[in-house]
């Protein structure tokens, strides 16, 4: 049967006319090696499409479903460094016999993942529809669900990731990833690609590494670099067992290295420092002194905790990291500040804050705090506080506010500032940003 018909970018059918009235891709027939060529068609009915990714252990497709008329994503099993595809015939071959017993071991992985993950039915966990054996390899078939990968959305923020958006996107996974210890399954490359965001901000944890691990036993250590635990560079247990402490140390990664914001120079996310070179000396910067935006002391330090060294300082399960980071975001919010007047003439007052602004200038009508500084705007500053932060915003001012001596706020921009940060009024006026006292 004749599917060119089909665009391989989007499945849709075209009925012939090019470039596709949906994606405005022109056709196009062919896909990179090792991946399978377009129109192929898997178990009688599934299309194969354009290759979404090629990586160290398959390659995966758009395709369509030509029984429901339905979009999947179809996974491939092949681990190029023991397999390759034999063009003449398009099945998987391992690359010599000397490789056919962990070919054929990692394969029966494969299938085991695939088996165990159908049975899951959770919102944040890829959802298996189906999985076959054919061309001497398996397939997974995966619900196609329109969205980006964790590394994309981050791309998209320059600005970075706030501690609530960081939240929003790591609580959920961490629901699904506490089923899947359950089962006795762990993750095991857990990092920003293996987490998708459908298009309404659902997370969803992508690729599990069954197989992977199984050939890593068997052969040499596969791991991502940056997010894996010291315990995954020994196929003993040299650095202690893995288990679901293991994917806690990649999650708090995943986290490190979204809240660094991305790295537009280099075109990637940067991961923290590895593991091997922790163990070697090498410090790992703490996250609250190089994240993108500002984030509590409570919530880097449960991060940095899940980042720890030694297995048993970590925490324990999925539901005992979520209990951490939540405990953090409650210190957060218990937190009450004040304003320290350092220079000018109420210095040495406290000043309290709360989610009432405070505007401060020398007009006595329109301000909270009035100085008589004539170098003072009218309204020159407003502070307030809310969820244990701490914000401020210029309104406008003659001689501008500067954060740390260094930073000038933009007019009616509203900025963060955290505990022992000084905020400056056209520098005749600082306040310095304290902890009050309960």
């Amino acid at each position: 049967m004749n599917y060119s018909n089909y665009c391989i970018t989007c499945m849709h059918d075209t009925c012939g006319k090019f470039p596709c009235a949906i994606c405005g891709s022109e056709q196009d027939t062919s896909n990179p090696p090792p991946g399978l060529q377009p129109y192929t068609v898997l178990n009688g009915q599934y299309l194969i499409g354009k290759c979404l990714g090629l990586g160290g252990f398959g390659v995966t497709y758009i395709g369509l479903d030509l029984v429901l008329k339905m979009k999947v994503v179809i996974k491939e099993f092949l681990p190029r460094h023991i397999a390759r595809r034999d063009t003449h015939k398009s099945i998987v071959v391992p690359i010599t016999n000397d490789f056919k017993e962990d070919y054929d071991y990692s394969l029966s992985k494969f299938i085991d993942e695939a088996q165990t993950l159908a049975r899951f039915n959770h919102q944040n966990i890829v959802p298996i529809l189906f999985f076959f054996k054919e061309k001497n390899t398996a397939y997974f078939i995966m619900r196609y669900i329109p969205g980006c990968t964790l590394e994309e959305h981050v791309r998209r923020h320059p600005d970075g990731l706030s501690e609530e958006e960081m939240l929003d996107i790591i609580m959920p996974v961490l629901d699904g990833l506490e089923e899947v210890h359950k089962a006795g399954v762990l993750h095991r490359d857990i990092k920003p690609k293996n987490i998708f965001m459908s298009d309404e901000g659902k997370p969803i944890l992508l690729d599990f590494g069954a197989a992977r691990y199984a050939i890593s036993n068997k052969l040499s250590i596969w791991l991502t670099h940056s997010f894996a635990p010291l315990e995954q560079y020994a196929a003993d247990t040299t650095y202690g067992h893995q288990g679901p402490w293991s994917d806690i140390y990649a999650c708090a990664a995943t986290m490190y290295s979204c809240l660094q914001g991305y790295n537009f120079e280099k075109k990637r996310l940067d991961g923290p420092t590895r593991a091997p070179d922790r163990q070697n000396g090498h410090p790992l910067p703490h996250l609250k002194n190089v994240s993108k935006k500002k984030l509590s002391r409570p919530f880097a330090d449960a991060i940095m905790k899940g980042l720890e060294m030694d297995i048993k300082q970590r925490p324990q399960t999925a539901r005992e990291f979520q209990e951490l980071l939540k405990g953090s975001q409650r210190q957060a919010l218990e937190k009450k500040h004040e304003l320290l007047i350092l220079a000018g003439e109420f210095e040495g007052e406290r000043i309290p804050l709360s989610s009432k602004p405070l505007i401060v200038g020398r007009n006595p009508r329109k301000s909270s705090l009035v100085f008589s500084d004539t170098n003072i705007s009218g309204t020159h500053v407003q502070f307030h506080s809310a969820n244990g932060m701490v914000y401020v915003m210029d309104m406008q001012s003659t001689l501008g506010t500067y954060i740390n001596d260094t930073k000038r706020i933009s007019p009616f921009e509203i900025v963060v500032v955290t505990t022992g940060e000084t905020v400056s009024l056209g520098g005749r006026v600082v306040f310095k940003v304290v902890e009050r006292d309960s």
